[in-house]
């Protein structure tokens, strides 16, 4: 079925609107539209796939890294930079927007110093990583 195509990301949340205010801020992407009782839509300027935002009044935040008894990721967002550069600045745009960095960070190369991804997370619980492939 070479027809099918990936629409969107959809992202649970218990507050549509700051939610979807932190993924347009942190992407630059335009927010089609949204209705806070239900859900949001961001759409790329370059088209493609997008992300909707849910509400989920029952939602529970996640624990990363995962740990057993505790509520965990069912999915995160890999977001791609091209540099470590980039990939310092968007963390540091990240962080100024609300997103926490957990102690934990599993891309680290230590022999020279790199991130292959830092991983964060959103301002209700959403893993999300910044990934240099």
């Amino acid at each position: 079925m070479n027809s099918l195509k990936l629409d969107a990301a959809v992202l649970d949340s218990p507050d549509v609107r700051l939610l979807t205010a932190f993924y347009q801020k942190l992407l630059g992407w335009q927010v089609d539209f949204i209705d806070e009782k239900t859900c949001a839509r961001l759409s790329p300027p370059e088209g493609g796939t997008r992300i909707l935002i849910q509400l989920n009044a029952l939602y529970q935040r996640p624990v990363w890294p995962e740990r057993e008894g505790l509520q965990q990721q069912q999915a995160h967002l890999d977001i791609e930079v091209k540099t470590q550069e980039e990939m310092q600045a968007a963390v540091r745009h990240a962080l100024s927007l609300g997103a926490a960095m957990p102690e934990t960070q599993f891309g680290r190369d230590e022999k020279n110093g790199t991130d292959s991804w830092v991983t964060l997370i959103d301002p209700v619980g959403h893993p999300f990583c910044f990934v240099i492939w």
